[in-house]
């Protein structure tokens, strides 16, 4: 595998990296993650805190905890508040 290569598609030409893995992955490929996802969590974690992933990392790393959160999410969003 060359640096140029795309780690999940094997075309040539890829320019970006993932920040998790280093790995080099295509534009196609790429899977960005808004800053501002977890953005109510009180310490976001530090393999969360990155922008670009591979399709392998976002789906191992990212994924299980982003369905989490937004459980969490929908959860508080059903809560009722009550002020005297």
């Amino acid at each position: 595998m060359t640096a140029q290569e795309c780690i999940n598609c094997r075309k040539p030409k890829a320019t970006h990296t993932c920040e998790a893995c280093d790995e080099p992955v295509c534009k196609n490929c790429l899977q960005v993650l808004d800053i501002a996802t977890f953005a109510f969590l009180k310490k976001i974690p530090e393999e969360l805190k990155y922008t670009n992933y591979c399709s392998g990392c976002y789906d191992f790393t990212v994924a299980p905890k982003l369905d989490e959160y937004n459980e969490i999410l929908d959860r508080a969003k059903q809560a009722f508040v009550f002020f005297k």
